[in-house]
């Protein structure tokens, strides 16, 4: 299954579910809202295991959400979350401002939202897909509906953004035979070798340029 996911989804996905992992015992406790969810994963992975009460809000019913309902005008009482979880959903918000308003509305006042958008990424769910945000929008946004960053974490620097970008490149290339057999033997190799310079960027030296 790990494997399926590594070669369906984008890497950065798994750093993704790599940092709930690490924030899960915010997930603990109290009720938890996943907006946008999908019913026990989220992006093909699973979960981390949340003790607190969980509920998805969805307006798609093929997600099987308890709440079926819009992320602009949430049918959630003011100050009665813990957390949110808003995974890889605000760039197929129209309205993406309202979100973060309603999600300021309904958290308690010490409650917490785990959030993630992509940034370098193709278009995806069309025709559902508005925007892309730099981390100083993002910085911005939350700042002006009173929602403090506690942890701001980039997921992926230059060889994960080329790597699932060419990734991508390569399944769209299954559609020309011919093309597909021109690219794969290069393909495949191209990502291994992308696949182990990943591994860079866990160094200082990648991390404090930002490449």
């Amino acid at each position: 299954m790990k494997l399926i996911n590594e070669i369906k989804y984008p890497h950065r996905r798994k750093l993704i579910n790599d940092n709930l992992k690490n924030n899960s015992h915010l997930l603990n406790k109290g009720i938890v809202l996943d907006i946008g969810g999908e019913r026990n994963t989220t992006g093909g992975f699973a979960l981390p295991k949340i003790l607190g009460k969980y509920i998805i809000l969805n307006f798609e019913m093929k997600h099987k959400p308890d709440v079926i309902g819009n992320a602009t005008d949430l049918p959630i009482k003011t100050s009665s979350i813990d957390s949110v979880l808003l995974i890889e959903t605000l760039e197929h918000t129209l309205y993406p401002e309202k979100v973060i308003l309603e999600i300021s509305r309904i958290l308690k006042p010490n409650g917490y939202l785990i959030f993630s958008m992509p940034f370098l990424y193709k278009i995806h769910s069309t025709p559902f897909d508005y925007q892309r945000y730099t981390h100083l929008k993002i910085e911005n946004m939350f700042s002006k509906y009173n929602l403090r960053i506690v942890q701001l974490k980039i997921t992926g620097y230059f060889f994960t953004t080329i790597y699932d970008l060419w990734k991508t490149a390569l399944a769209k290339a299954r559609k020309s035979i011919a093309l597909f057999c021109l690219l794969l033997q290069l393909g495949l190799t191209s990502l291994i070798f992308l696949r182990c310079l990943i591994l860079l960027e866990n160094t200082k030296l990648i991390q404090r340029n930002e490449l």
